[in-house]
């Protein structure tokens, strides 16, 4: 299946179940086409977040788990310059 602009909510499942798998779920209620926002729930962590159904394929990580791995980045970073310090 070809992304399109005018796809429907059975193809926006195919299409993002052979990119993702079973990683995310998406409430169909939400979902007004391609190019508005649908409600997201990301199956690993639970969490439900809203976004471009379009941008979701290239957006390819839940935001709340991009800010965590960010955080537990940063953290190691300074936990590492501060023994390099001392």
């Amino acid at each position: 299946i070809k992304c399109s602009r005018r796809m429907s909510f059975k193809d926006f499942l195919k299409y993002s179940s052979d990119l993702f798998g079973d990683e995310f779920s998406y409430i169909e209620e939400t979902y007004r086409g391609i190019g508005a926002k649908v409600k997201i729930i990301h199956n690993t962590c639970g969490s439900v977040f809203e976004r471009r159904a379009e941008r979701h394929f290239s957006h390819k990580i839940c935001p709340f788990c991009e800010k965590k791995k960010k955080s537990v980045n940063n953290t190691s970073v300074i936990i590492f310059f501060i023994v390099i310090r001392i």
